[in-house]
């Protein structure tokens, strides 16, 4: 059985303003969503991958190499630019003889009926946050968030640094190497990412921090996507780029 899943590297945001990240390389609670796919398509015997590339093609190809790590095996096609990838991925899928094409982007198909991806829809930077809340709230089958559950719903990686004072309010995850400062309350449904740190005294519930966000003192953010000096509040359609560094920065690796 062979499977075409689209890998585009296609970008999200909000205010005309995009993340740097492509959308199908946002991480969902420590995964990115184009692992998490194939991690599903695996284990549910669909281990026969064939991706489809575009934009920032070795990205994708250098993260999922050739799929040996979740027991698949990927092969990589490249959708011209400027050519219809829905047509594409149609022609492939004929020559192919592939059962089933996943658009990572795309609300699931009606009548699939396997209760799989319980997706608010499209993805864009609003269905991002719904489904990182409904990842952290286990409302996704098949997607557990990384780390290890040191209490219910508080996951947590490896070398994270949790000052005594800081609050944690599950669900939430905290990647490996973030920080979190004296203070700080953190959730619920809040995904602070590889290598972030949020500052002393900040408030930050229903947000993700993208990797490497330095996020500083004694903020208040809700209903946010933060990536460096971006703050992303897509419910509104906004976004706020930071000029001082005491607020929001790219952190240094």
């Amino acid at each position: 059985m062979k499977t075409i899943l689209l890998a585009l590297g296609r970008r999200l945001g909000t205010g005309g303003v995009q993340v740097t990240i492509p959308a199908e390389l946002l991480p969902i609670a420590g995964r990115p969503l184009i692992q998490r796919y194939v991690e599903y398509l695996s284990d549910s015997g669909r281990k026969d991958i064939a991706v489809v590339l575009r934009d920032e093609p070795e990205r994708f190809s250098t993260f999922l190499e050739e799929g040996e790590r979740w027991g698949a095996s990927i092969s990589y096609h490249r959708c011209p630019t400027g050519t219809d990838h829905v047509s594409f991925a149609e022609s492939l899928s004929t020559e192919l003889g592939a059962d089933e094409v996943f658009d990572p982007l795309a609300p699931p198909p009606p009548g699939r009926g396997d209760g799989s991806w319980n997706f608010p829809g499209a993805l864009d930077l609003v269905a991002y946050l719904d489904c990182v809340a409904l990842t952290l709230g286990g409302k996704v089958p098949g997607f557990v968030p990384s780390g290890r559950e040191t209490a219910q719903g508080l996951r947590l990686s490896h070398h994270v640094r949790i000052h005594p004072s800081a609050r944690l309010i599950p669900p939430l995850f905290i990647g490996e190497g973030a920080e979190i400062g004296a203070g700080a309350e953190i959730g619920p449904f809040a995904s602070v990412e590889r290598g972030s740190v949020i500052g002393a005294g900040t408030y930050f519930a229903h947000s993700v921090a993208l990797p490497w966000t330095l996020i500083g003192e004694k903020l208040h953010i809700e209903e946010a996507v933060v990536e460096g000096s971006a703050f992303f509040k897509p419910r509104s359609d906004a976004v706020y780029i930071a000029e001082d560094p005491a607020l929001s920065t790219t952190r240094t690796r």
